[in-house]
């Protein structure tokens, strides 16, 4: 398995955007790791409408070889946090 960490983000953006229902998510990546044919992934996402911060907070994941979300598991914030976060 080659892990792309662009497409490991892209596709964790799209998923966990697709699962909470707002139109903008970043994702930053603590760990990633291979678990024989799986990829086991975390780190934190902010998810966003226009400029505002709806919410913020974890998550867990594990991608198949073709990187295709196995499972996700997100842990939202109380409130989001102040702290800025820098689109990459």
């Amino acid at each position: 398995m080659r892990l792309d960490a662009y497409d490991v983000v892209m596709r964790l953006r799209r998923v966990i955007s697709e699962l909470r229902g707002a139109p903008f998510c970043e994702v930053k990546v603590r760990l990633l790791r291979h678990a024989g044919r799986e990829a086991r992934v975390e780190g934190e996402y902010a998810l966003r409408s226009l400029f505002s911060s709806v919410e913020e907070g974890e998550f867990e994941a594990v991608l198949d070889e073709e990187l295709n979300p196995i499972s996700v598991s997100i842990r939202p914030r109380a409130k989001p946090s102040v702290r800025a976060w820098v689109a990459r």
